[in-house]
């Protein structure tokens, strides 16, 4: 089963605003991404047509944007499905797909996913299917909920829900719902078509032209339960968290270091008599060296017994190569070092007299 889940109008919400009271859409390569949650109401969708929506409501800002600068923000929905597979496909930042197994309850994780965007006061959207199509189909058109009989709920759908560039040619042809592509011949698909038909012919049907691929999603973290372990058995104060907390700050450098990998900021949670906190820090400058983690986190150490401590690496990037000076310790520089001696030793031996410079002089002048 793959679930698909989103955070809505997440782009709206990052995006930078000039105070304006014009309504917006904001649109990646002439396709709608999101738009402001007052055009809802006139029936907009991201399945509207950018020029339907410039004739519903002549005044709409249209701003297009990049979709690479909003991948830092995507934090809550990864936090959150991390904790429920690591079966997980970036679709874009607002969203991604989670492989779950079959007998898995939908609705649970459905439920829970739409309660945790809400107490970071966001709101959402899922739906659950066979595929990823399927699956993000029902999250927009028939939110939150698994889809059981897939056919019959692709066969109402319109075509134009895809966003395909054959949209407006499978109109002209008669052909508004997918039932109906469905039920083409693939020759005469193939006639109208070339060698997109077949491609057609898997949408229809609920089939991904692409198959799911998980990412490889960077997981370093570290954390503890002072109640189970040996070594305490019970909640620790703030001079013993300083202890573990230099265990872990060393933990979390080596992993870092082994992937080749610099920390831009990091999660501090922690349990205390049953209650759960959690609070971020983000470093001046990202780095891999337990000093300066163990710096940074130190001060956000809370000054009563805890039961648990946990930290994980929240945003990470790449370390560049250190550029190691080769020069420095090879043969090379000593024989280009001592040949710059010579020479100079050299130059100031054939350096010529004052009497031979007035000489020299003379001879230029009269000679």
């Amino acid at each position: 089963m793959i679930i698909y889940c989103g955070i809505e109008h997440f782009y709206i919400n990052h995006f930078p605003q000039s105070p304006s009271t014009k309504p917006l859409v904001l649109i990646n390569q002439n396709q709608v991404i999101d738009f402001s949650p007052s055009l809802r109401s006139l029936g907009i969708n991201l399945a509207t047509p950018l020029k339907n929506i410039k004739q519903i409501y002549s005044k709409v800002k249209i701003e297009p944007i990049n979709l690479a600068n909003f991948y830092d923000c995507n934090r809550d929905i990864l936090q959150f499905c991390q904790q429920w597979t690591d079966q997980i496909e970036i679709e874009a930042p607002h969203a991604c797909y989670c492989k779950l197994p079959e007998h898995f309850p939908s609705d649970e994780f459905g439920q829970k996913f739409l309660s945790f965007l809400n107490s970071r006061n966001l709101s959402g959207f899922w739906g659950a299917a066979s595929s990823k199509l399927i699956a993000k189909l029902a999250a927009y058109f028939r939110p939150n909920q698994l889809i059981v009989d897939e056919q019959s709920f692709l066969k109402n759908l319109p075509i134009s829900y895809l966003q395909l560039p054959e949209t407006e040619q499978l109109n002209k042809l008669g052909i508004y719902y997918l039932g109906e592509l469905a039920a083409l011949p693939v020759r005469e698909l193939t006639y109208q078509f070339g060698l997109r038909a077949e491609a057609l012919k898997k949408l229809a049907a609920g089939q991904d032209l692409e198959p799911f691929t998980p990412e490889q999603l960077v997981n370093i973290s570290w954390e503890i339960d002072f109640t189970t372990t040996p070594e305490t058995t019970s909640p620790v104060g703030y001079r013993q968290l300083n202890l573990f907390l230099q265990r872990a700050a060393d933990h979390i450098a080596q992993q870092l270091k082994n992937k080749q990998l610099l920390v831009k900021s990091i999660t501090l949670s922690w349990k205390a008599k049953g209650k759960q906190y959690q609070i971020e820090r983000y470093f001046k400058k990202s780095t891999n060296q337990p000093k300066n983690i163990y710096q940074n986190v130190r001060l956000l150490l809370p000054n009563y017994p805890v039961e648990k401590l946990k930290l994980v690496c929240a945003q990470v990037e790449n370390a560049q190569p250190e550029q190691l000076n080769i020069l420095s310790e090879n043969l090379t520089k000593q024989k280009i070092a001592a040949l710059k001696a010579e020479l100079g030793e050299q130059l100031i031996e054939l350096k010529l007299t004052r009497r031979e410079k007035i000489m020299e002089m003379w001879e230029m002048s009269y000679l």
